[in-house]
């Protein structure tokens, strides 16, 4: 399987993409929150690109290479840039900026169980 979103993001990296390999566990003091541990988390791996970038914000692609909970929400706050609208992750700044969590799956693919073949979905982000 194959997933990738697009995100919209305060700032903008210093670079324009990337892989994130961290490993993350839950912070259990926080819940339901996750956050990088580097001794007891478990790997989580994201490959990401800047789309677009504006002064504030920037458009983001977003590929998983795991499937940890948070894993994009809490690497795109590894990163400095938090996603706009996460009430987890975000800072008071990224929160205000949109009504919602601004994180979309935007295609998804699979190999069909019976034919091997091949399936994609996609929907364009309504950010």
């Amino acid at each position: 399987m194959k997933k990738t979103y697009r995100a919209l993001v305060l700032g903008t990296p210093v670079e324009s993409e990337g892989t994130i390999a961290t490993r993350i566990r839950k912070a259990t003091h926080v819940p339901p929150r996750y956050c990088v541990d580097s001794s007891y988390g478990r790997e989580a791996s994201t490959d990401w690109s800047v789309v677009t970038s504006h002064q504030r914000y920037s458009r983001m692609e977003l590929e998983p290479l795991t499937g940890r909970s948070h894993q994009l929400r809490v690497h795109m706050n590894y990163l400095g840039t938090p996603i706009l609208g996460d009430p987890l992750y975000g800072t008071d700044k990224s929160q205000k900026a949109f009504p919602r969590l601004a994180l979309h799956a935007t295609a998804i693919s699979i190999d069909h169980p019976h034919t091997g073949q091949r399936m994609q979905w996609n929907c364009r982000e309504p950010f």
